[in-house]
């Protein structure tokens, strides 16, 4: 499959559903109770204010200027898989941790 039609299908069902990508850009968090409240896009007027954001960055960049902690890649679900690699790292904004989640999900 050639590269550029994942890219170009993705833009198009992103655009269907109106939902804005702001790439390359620098962003300031701001927390609330140790939880993102909102994002600044640096050099903008836009603030996103969200239930959960999700950090696509390489190296966790929102976590690590929010001062949160994180995992990188599958360490995230499994500290076994710690050097395999993913390209989304994982903020938590909930108290629980994945496996208590996994855990409160198979005992329903």
């Amino acid at each position: 499959m050639a590269p550029e039609l994942p890219a170009k299908a993705m833009k198009e069902m992103l655009e269907a559903a109106e939902i804005s990508v702001i790439s390359n850009a620098s962003v300031t968090p701001y927390l609330e109770n140790k939880k993102i409240k909102f994002v600044d896009i640096n050099n903008t007027n836009i603030r996103v204010k969200a239930a959960t954001f999700i950090d696509t960055t390489q190296d966790a960049e929102l976590a690590i200027k929010a001062g949160l902690s994180y995992s990188l890649g599958f360490a995230s679900q499994n500290q076994k898989l710690r050097n395999e690699t993913i390209a989304t790292s994982i903020i938590s904004t909930v108290s629980e941790t994945i496996s208590q989640i996994y855990q409160l999900k198979s005992e329903t």
